[in-house]
């Protein structure tokens, strides 16, 4: 049963001020042991402090009850005295402060704190009496440093020793620190004598006197014939360490080295048990202490002598507080703030090292595009995952292709084609760098929605993505009414458009033909029909599906759009939002989905696309956004054939602000 730690001050400590010298008692406010053979186990519940090789003790005081402003000079002297309940081995226990924090019922030997250099020690050596240690400087470097007051550590190489804990409501032998403070200081003049107050109130009661002499003891009953002595059994295992659970109940689960109270006596579980009896089966519960037999009443001692007069009381009790004052008037409502725009994506065009960057602004950094997950500033894309995450991977160059068939002899060639361009020449002197620019106001944040392919004519938003012609690179609107401004050209935005996603280096050329024989001049032949249009040259980056990137509103439920012209736009699949068919050649897939505030499981699905609405059987990949990783999530649909159909839906049909990537590599 825990003890509530209490502090004792003797009448002569709150008559502080008055005096020279004062002694006060404090008691212990915690204490347990750490066993190097059990590192998990706690023992702060235990009623016995061990101390030896594989055990130490933690002891700790509350110093707050001493008068406010002590200081270490006024600290006289300082012991603890500490109550020795069985002494196994007898030998020197070493005293030394802890250096750092701990909780009674919840440290361990494994989560133990640092203990420093021993500053005195003492010999254990009698059971049944108090050891006092003289501890002045430890407390005197306390208040001198009060954030280090972690208490006291006791250990030893030899000894094999037994302490009373604060816990141990058997015996009252509670540890305690007793502390002598000298006087604040000299008395001042006597000052004027003031009027003659009001009679206080009767004073409390003294303090009662000091106990009288114990009388002397009973006769002793007549002892009764000892019984035979019986074998010696064999030594029993070690038990696990006992913890006290109080008063046995059937309603309670008990562990090994449980130990309970049960019609008198003591027992002990031998091993995990619950609603056994104690004493009903020996192998779960053994009787640990047998309740004994009511001893003969001992003679009544002598009175002892009258104790001392009590102190004068203290002077009466404050008055009663004046009645509250009357409530202020409420002060006038302030205006309404304005209200923050919103919004999931912004793009900052090319990363940059100097630039602070925000949740959900999106860059493009070594050929790829990436969001930012969290506010940041010269983290590079790429070296932190929990920073930014990959919106659109660059893909590999293409292998060079094969050379082409030399062609029948035509009509006189066109112009030959340019030569190389000549190596550059080197770059001229570094100019002095211009005064920087004063920093622009900060643009509006908002959604970004994918647009299909750029139309002169159509006027875009903020945030409107578009493809050129061939689907080789998106662009990203930077302006409201957008309508008639060219794409850029190359990395470098301009006032209305952004690169978001770049074109993959360019093939290697193929060789020249050789030049054909000039033939006759023949008649004009009839215009023939137009060729098929050639496939892409190898080494185009995103030539088969571009990167798309796509914002969905709250309201969004079937969000579809195709990258392709010959895209389907119906699924058998239900909850879906992006349905898309790939051009001609292979590639690998990703899909890329960021959805903030949101624990949602997405589908990626997969199947050969026959025209119209027939799908075949779907495959499917998954990935769910969370907490965890930000809200962001990729998955990697592998690779896919040619005329595959790929689209995406989420587990709930759950209504969702999201952001979607598509690119195929």
């Amino acid at each position: 049963m825990k003890s509530v730690p209490l502090v004792r001050l003797l009448a002569g400590l709150a008559a502080f001020a008055c005096v020279s010298a004062a002694h006060g008692q404090l008691t212990v406010s915690g204490d347990t042991t750490l066993n190097s053979n059990h590192p998990t186990f706690n023992y702060g519940s235990l009623s016995n402090l061990y101390v030896s090789a594989s055990q130490k003790t933690l002891v700790q005081f509350d110093l707050s009850a001493l008068p406010a402003g002590t200081t270490a000079s006024q600290i006289a002297r300082a012991t603890v005295s500490l109550y020795v309940n069985r002494v196994n081995t007898a030998g020197l226990i070493s005293v030394a402060p802890v250096n750092a924090s701990w909780n009674e019922y919840s440290v361990t030997n494994a989560t133990a704190p640092a203990i420093g250099t021993a500053f005195t020690s003492f010999t254990a050596t009698i059971p049944g009496q108090y050891v006092v240690i003289d501890v002045t400087s430890q407390v005197q470097s306390w208040l001198s440093n009060p954030g280090t007051n972690f208490g006291i550590a006791l250990t030893t190489n030899a000894a094999n020793v037994l302490l009373d804990a604060k816990e141990n409501d058997q015996t009252s032998h509670v540890s305690s620190l007793d502390v002598v403070v000298t006087s604040m200081g000299a008395a001042g003049a006597t000052g004027a004598t003031g009027a003659t107050g009001p009679q206080g109130p009767q004073g409390i009661q003294g303090i009662q006197g000091v106990t009288g002499a114990v009388g002397p003891q009973g006769v002793a009953g007549v002892a009764g014939a000892t019984g035979a002595t019986g074998a010696t059994g064999a030594t029993g295992a070690a038990g696990a360490p006992i913890s006290f659970k109080n008063t046995w109940s059937s309603s309670t689960i008990y562990s090994t080295g449980d130990a309970v109270f049960y019609n008198g006596s003591s027992w002990i579980a031998l091993t995990n048990n619950f609603n056994v009896t104690p004493g009903s089966d020996g192998t779960v519960w053994a009787l640990l202490a047998q309740q004994g037999s009511t001893g003969a009443t001992g003679a009544t001692g002598a009175t002892g002598a009258q104790g001392i007069q009590g102190i004068q009381g203290l002077g009466g009790a404050t008055g009663a507080t004046g009645a509250q004052g009357t409530t202020g008037a409420t002060g006038a409502t302030g205006a309404t703030g304005a209200t923050g725009a919103t919004g999931y994506m912004s793009f900052e065009g090319t990363w940059s090292s100097t630039t602070a960057y925000s949740l959900g602004d999106t860059v493009f950094y070594s050929g790829s595009s990436w969001i930012a997950l969290t506010g940041n500033f010269n983290v590079t894309p790429g070296s932190d995952g929990t920073v930014w995450a990959l919106l659109a991977q660059q893909g590999a160059t293409g292998a060079t292709g094969a050379t082409g068939a030399t062609g029948v002899t035509g009509s006189q060639g066109l112009q030959g084609i340019q030569g190389v361009t000549g190596s550059q020449g080197p770059a001229g002197a570094t100019g002095v760098t211009g005064a920087t620019g004063a920093t622009g106001a900060t643009g509006a944040s908002g959604t970004v929605a994918y647009q299909s392919i750029y139309s002169a004519g159509t006027t875009y938003s903020l945030g409107d993505v578009v493809s050129d012609s061939n689907y080789y690179n998106s662009y990203i609107s930077l302006a409201n009414g957008n309508v008639g401004n060219a794409l850029p050209v190359g990395n470098t935005p301009t006032a209305f458009w952004a690169r978001l996603a770049a074109q993959g280096a360019q093939g290697l050329q193929g060789n020249v033909g050789p030049a054909g024989a000039t033939g006759a001049t023949g008649a004009t032949g009839a215009t023939g029909a137009t060729g098929p249009a050639g496939t892409a040259g190898d080494g185009q980056t995103l030539t088969t599906l571009p990167l798309a990137v796509v914002g969905h509103g709250a309201a969004s439920t079937q969000a579809n759009f195709s990258l392709t012209s010959s895209a389907a736009t119906t699924s058998s699949t239900s909850n879906y939002y992006i349905v898309a068919t790939l051009a001609p050649s292979s590639c690998h897939a990703y899909v890329t989905i960021y959805s903030p505030s949101n624990a949602i499981t997405w589908n990626l699905f997969e199947a050969t696309y026959s025209g119209g609405s027939t799908f075949g059987t779907p495959s499917s990949t998954s990935c769910s956004t969370s907490s965890g990783n930000s809200y962001s999530c990729t998955i990697d649909g592998g690779t896919v054939s040619a005329g595959t159909a790929l689209w995406l839906n989420e587990t709930n049909a759950t209504t969702a602000n999201f952001t979607t990537a598509f690119s195929c590599q």
